[in-house]
């Protein structure tokens, strides 16, 4: 009598067994991919702070390179012949000026005397009910031509240094400019690591009263808008993203030091040389 031949075949315990491995197997490669593209994502965030702040140094380096001096009275110095201090603050509201609230920055300019840069950082352009500043062009009739606000960073021609002048005499957050207006050149664009200045600093300078060459130093907060934040906190700034549903955002932060010397000429008044006003 023939015996039935038998069929071999898997179990279903092996074939659970086999799915479970498999599943497993699938988790982990998707937690793997998950993760390469949160280290890749997190150090375009950072290339992309410290490639824009190195542009920036190289844009202020070079307007400040041939600009005009801010001159100032040779007899306001002490005997050593370095300038007293209220001379040394007078001189700075010429070029800089910042508007700071609760500790932390809201706006602000620096006038080189070739450009004027004007900034609002990031904890203004992040709440919407903080009036930005805003740059305006107006006729000669007071009306308005051109309303510039919401901006990060943007340079216009003001070879007079009228911003920071008008402002050191009325503070307000309208910057009126007469004339022909003129599109303000956004320095930070808007890409999508989305950048923002938090601080931007401009030291009292230092001017050698022979030469007239004036040395400038400053520093800048330059950073994600996204991520919370806080420069006046201690520790970390930002906040990591939480969970898997942050869509590879990552927040980056960098703080610049750097420094200027001024060697455009100044024309000479009253017979005057560097060092006169």
């Amino acid at each position: 009598m023939k015996q039935p031949k038998l069929k071999s075949g898997f179990t279903i315990i092996e074939l659970m067994l086999a799915m479970a491995f498999l599943g497993v197997m699938l988790v982990c490669i998707a937690i793997l991919v998950i993760q390469i593209t949160n280290i890749y994502q997190k150090g375009l965030s950072i290339r992309a702070v410290n490639s824009m702040g190195r542009e920036l140094v190289d844009e202020f380096s070079r307007a400040i390179g041939g600009s005009p001096i801010v001159p100032v009275n040779p007899s306001d110095t002490n005997n050593d012949g370095t300038l007293q201090t209220n001379e040394i603050e007078s001189a700075r509201k010429q070029y800089f000026f910042s508007v700071n609230s609760g500790g932390v920055q809201r706006n602000g300019a620096f006038c080189t005397g070739r450009y004027t840069y004007l900034w609002n950082t990031a904890p203004v352009l992040n709440d919407s009910s903080v009036a930005p500043l805003t740059l305006r062009y107006t006729k000669a009739d007071n009306t308005v031509v051109n309303d510039f606000s919401d901006f990060k960073l943007i340079r216009i021609p003001d070879q007079d240094r009228k911003v920071c002048a008008d402002y050191a005499k009325t503070p307000n957050l309208t910057i009126d400019m007469r004339g022909t207006p003129m599109t303000p050149i956004e320095l930070i664009n808007s890409d999508e690591a989305d950048l923002a200045l938090y601080d931007f600093t401009i030291f009292p300078a230092t001017q050698n009263t022979i030469t007239g060459q004036t040395f400038y130093s400053a520093n800048f907060v330059l950073a994600t808008r996204k991520g919370g934040i806080d420069i006046t906190s201690q520790g970390d700034f930002c906040i990591p993203p939480q969970g898997y549903d942050n869509y590879f955002n990552y927040c980056a932060i960098n703080k610049f030091n750097f420094a200027m010397r001024a060697t455009g000429h100044t024309d000479a008044e009253d017979g005057c040389q560097y060092g006169c006003r």
